[in-house]
């Protein structure tokens, strides 16, 4: 369904309109614009919904349980919400909150010279990576720079592993963050990355523990830390 949307705003900005001056057809092209969403939310729901009926998973086997999960049912009519003055500007994430408008992208080389810039509606820019780099590339030929592109730095919001395989393939190396994953459950005989935090029962009960495993009292001094302790109380725990 997202892939959908992607498809959706791609194609407005491919053909872009003019906004309507008077405030009657502004109304019109906002309503023209939820019944357009919600269209595409419907077909894109159906596709899914007759993909997961044949029951084949995303590596071809059909091993999926059709009826576990609880299908989604699009509303009857358009629930979202478009701003009459600018139909295609988006509620986006500033330093200040959120706003209405759009999502600002900027290259810049090692010497902090930008060569290319670019706005986008929303915020997701995970699918910008690529054509920003593309965008750049293009300018430096227009402007005589013969050197390739080799390095491309960018933060975690630009994360997606197709077009970064795609930049590698192309021997351009991408220094991107990876996203934040969520964290994995705890396998027995494992330490997780960071130390778990106890209930405050469970820590009493494990931190009396801790102390008669100590060689002397001395060393009770070094669990009042709260992550030093949670950490011991993890190795206690065999994590």
């Amino acid at each position: 369904m997202r892939e959908a949307k992607r498809q959706l705003e791609a194609e407005r900005a491919a053909d872009p309109q003019p906004v309507p001056r008077a405030r009657a057809p502004r109304l019109m092209e906002a309503k023209r614009r939820l019944e357009e969403e919600l269209s595409v939310e419907q077909r894109a729901n159906a596709a899914y919904e007759a993909w997961r009926a044949r029951g084949i998973s995303a590596d071809g086997a059909h091993r999926m349980a059709t009826g576990r999960a609880r299908p989604y049912r699009p509303p009857p009519t358009p629930v979202g919400r478009v701003n009459a003055t600018d139909p295609d500007s988006r509620m986006v994430q500033s330093r200040r909150g959120f706003v209405q408008g759009y999502t600002a992208q900027a290259v810049a080389t090692a010497d902090q010279i930008v060569i290319g810039a670019d706005v986008i509606t929303g915020g997701n820019e995970r699918n910008t990576l690529e054509p920003l780099i593309d965008s750049a590339r293009a300018e430096l030929e227009r402007a005589g720079v013969g050197s390739p592109v080799e390095v491309a730095l960018a933060d975690a919001g630009f994360w997606n592993t197709e077009q970064i395989e795609r930049l590698s393939a192309r021997g351009i190396r991408p220094l991107v963050k990876p996203q934040t994953e969520p964290s994995a459950t705890y396998i027995k005989g494992r330490r997780p990355p960071n130390p778990p935090t106890f209930p405050p029962r469970l820590r009493r009960r494990l931190g009396r523990a801790l102390k008669r495993r100590t060689a002397d009292g001395k060393n009770t001094k070094e669990i009042h830390d709260p992550q030093t302790r949670d950490s011991a109380l993890a190795a206690l725990c065999g994590w």
